[in-house]
């Protein structure tokens, strides 16, 4: 009987230890396979490295914004103890924020053991380094009442609010050495982050507009995308993949999508049907 039971439990362990080896193993291909873009000194994404108070990337879709500030906090989190804090205008569930990409970018790493993650934040095991997570929108007191932040990432924020940033950067800014990291997509030029960051950025403030050519892990499948946009609609290619605003104009509104062409004065007097048109706005 003891025997068998001594036998169970040999098996059981080599079983564990087997499972254990084979995480191990896939933890070193992950942490192999994985290429920074952050350690290239040449890609503007290696100024996220450089202390700042204000950092900046914004552009066009494709350029791994998000994933290469996720790479850094995470590896700093490592050794800092630190509390980041990651916001965006609207976020009426963690789905809606950066938890995931902060996540992904953990498992990338093979930092997974390191790391204690919850449905609401994150946090390092030894460092104790904590990332937290708040929507803007209606929430002017949380964030007001948020102590100690080192880093504030705001995401997405082509949608963030002037009165929105008119209530974060006080808070932002409370803590000694404190950053604010802002990346976003490029919507129009009169957009309130366009506005603080790109058009009139702060003085000694890190800003790059980045594209889809600055990721050298661009993915087939939005290659493909891209290429169907440039072929089809080099507005909405420009716009979208090149971080170019929006503008109201002809140019945009009528494109290609008409002919120009001089006309005789007496046309009216030849033609079966006259058509008159006029845009009041």
């Amino acid at each position: 009987m003891t025997s068998d039971y001594s036998r169970d439990q040999v098996a059981k362990s080599a079983v564990i230890a087997s499972i254990a080896l084979q995480k191990e193993m896939d933890r070193r291909k992950r942490m192999s396979e994985f290429k920074s873009i952050t350690d290239v000194k040449k890609s503007p994404f290696h100024d996220l490295w450089t202390p700042a108070h204000t950092k900046v990337f914004y552009g066009g879709r494709g350029a791994s914004k998000d994933w290469c500030m996720a790479e850094v906090l995470i590896k700093r989190a490592r050794t800092e103890n630190m509390l980041v804090l990651c916001t965006r205008e609207y976020q009426n569930s963690i789905a809606d924020s950066v938890h995931r990409v902060l996540r992904g970018m953990i498992y990338r790493l093979g930092f997974e053991d390191e790391f204690h993650i919850t449905d609401k934040t994150i946090r390092h095991k030894v460092s104790g380094a904590e990332f937290i997570f708040k929507g803007l929108h209606h929430n002017v007191e949380e964030i007001k009442s948020t102590e100690g932040v080192k880093v504030t990432w705001v995401a997405e924020a082509q949608n963030t609010t002037e009165e929105s940033w008119i209530n974060l950067e006080p808070t932002v800014f409370r803590v000694e050495g404190a950053e604010l990291w802002v990346s976003f997509n490029v919507t129009d030029e009169m957009a309130a982050t366009h506005r603080r960051y790109v058009t009139n950025p702060p003085k000694g403030a890190i800003v790059h507009k980045v594209n889809y050519t600055e990721n050298p892990h661009f993915p087939p499948g939005l290659q493909r995308l891209m290429e169907k946009d440039r072929e089809n609609d080099l507005h909405l290619y420009q716009h979208i993949w090149l971080g170019q605003p929006r503008k109201r104009s002809n140019a945009i509104v009528l494109g290609d999508r008409c002919r120009v062409e001089e006309f005789s004065d007496d046309l009216w007097k030849h033609a079966h049907r006259v058509h008159f048109g006029a845009d009041f706005g």
